[in-house]
């Protein structure tokens, strides 16, 4: 079941900020995006970036990750990589 994407947008943000982690908003709307609104999806992702980038004894927080890097780690393609292909074949 989705939701909007300004609700989860902001939901997520909510889970972000008592988790006490921190994602830039373009890779917000990507992570929402991506999960088309399906907050378990999103959950999930986030989890795995958590657990990616955020050791156990460490605060250090993601401050520059980039959406090439946010496709790589979920195993997507990047809008930018379709468009650079496209141009390529067009």
């Amino acid at each position: 079941m989705s939701i909007p994407i300004k609700d989860a947008i902001e939901r997520v943000n909510e889970i972000l900020k008592l988790e006490n982690f921190y994602l830039n908003n373009e890779i917000v709307k990507e992570l929402v995006v991506t999960s088309e609104g399906d907050m378990r999806k999103c959950i999930n992702i986030l989890q795995g970036l958590y657990l990616r980038f955020k050791s156990l004894n460490s605060n250090e927080t993601i401050k520059e990750l980039s959406v090439e890097d946010f496709y790589r780690i979920v195993g997507g393609v990047s809008p930018n990589l379709v468009e650079k292909v496209l141009k390529i074949l067009l």
